[in-house]
């Protein structure tokens, strides 16, 4: 989807899946939606900020200090949340951390992907 579209487009489409999610949890568990809402509402506005016209004249490490900023929420909520939730789950339901784990992974790859792109590979695969 990415080559098709561009790479604003893929993380947009990535972006509203979450929401989606959010508007899952909100239903099934409206205690637990703050989980979801934090690290979206944080990287959707990191995205938006790293492509408006007055960020892109911004050096680098400014740059880089929002892109991380965008990670903050996800990275705070999200292990306690895995830590707490092992104990009290059945084997039944261990699907549950592991989806908060995709959302943790997610949202950081989301806003990590454009500054992997821009930055040289770092070695080439040989036969």
């Amino acid at each position: 989807m990415m080559r098709l579209t561009g790479l604003a487009a893929a993380m947009l489409a990535a972006l509203f899946a979450l929401l989606l999610v959010l508007v899952l949890a909100s239903w099934l568990a409206p205690g637990a939606s703050y989980l979801v809402a934090w690290p979206l509402l944080a990287a959707l506005g990191s995205f938006c900020a790293l492509h408006s016209r007055r960020v892109r004249a911004w050096p680098a490490a400014a740059r880089l200090a929002l892109l991380v900023a965008g990670l903050i929420p996800a990275a705070l909520l999200v292990p306690p949340a895995l830590r707490d939730a092992y104990p009290v789950l059945s084997p039944l339901r261990m699907n549950l951390p592991v989806a908060m784990l995709v959302l943790l992974l997610g949202v950081s790859m989301l806003l990590l992907a454009p500054r992997a792109a821009s930055s040289p590979a770092p070695c080439c695969w040989r036969d």
